[in-house]
């Protein structure tokens, strides 16, 4: 087997684990397990052509506002199931004869692991995520779909059981895209 065959097999091998796990939820979790997260933040996007940083005229901004919403359902202790939405932003490339932007978003399913230490807690989770990637400029507008690992790492302030306050980074390693967070987290 191949790395890319892997890779191709990986999004059914969370989804298969993420379907064992809520089938044994009722033993492992309580009814109201589930959390809402929304957050803003940052986004820096890696992928640029080095010979184009050579040329004083070509104009990168590399940077854009991104946000996530993410439904979590703890299915064992410190273990939640994540699915949401991610939107990176755009990055803008200007070029003295033409301006191009770049677009990624997309939706993710995939695992997080939290460790609780009195009103904090430290997170770190893998996910698969389905990314429609955009690059329009005066000539037209070209558009791809991937699948590819979303990581995160994050902290959060417990204000009490039911709301959180916290930072995260996420990244998106094939399209080489990275945002930081700060995100609200209500649970219920």
């Amino acid at each position: 087997m191949t790395i890319a065959d892997a890779l191709r097999l990986l999004p059914f091998s969370i989804i298969a684990l993420v379907v064992f796990t809520l089938r044994l939820e009722p033993a492992f979790s309580s009814p109201t397990d589930w959390d809402v997260s929304l957050a803003v933040g940052y986004s820096h996007f890696g992928e640029t052509a080095n010979s184009l940083l050579l040329d004083p005229t070509i104009q990168i901004d590399r940077r854009g506002s991104a946000k996530y919403l993410a439904i979590n359902k703890t299915v064992f202790t410190n273990t939640t199931v994540e699915a949401g939405f991610i939107d990176f932003g755009e990055a803008r490339l200007v070029l003295p004869s033409i301006q191009g932007v770049r677009r990624i978003n997309g939706y993710y399913l995939g695992m997080r692991y939290c460790q609780q230490m009195a009103d904090f807690s430290l997170c770190a989770g893998g996910a698969i995520v389905g990314m429609m990637r955009e690059i329009e400029d005066r000539i037209g507008r070209d558009r791809d779909h991937v699948r590819e690992p979303l990581i995160s790492i994050g902290a959060r302030y417990h204000f009490n059981s039911q709301f959180a306050i916290g930072v995260d980074g996420r990244s998106a390693t094939k399209s080489k895209v990275s945002a930081g967070f700060i995100s609200t987290t209500l649970s219920f």
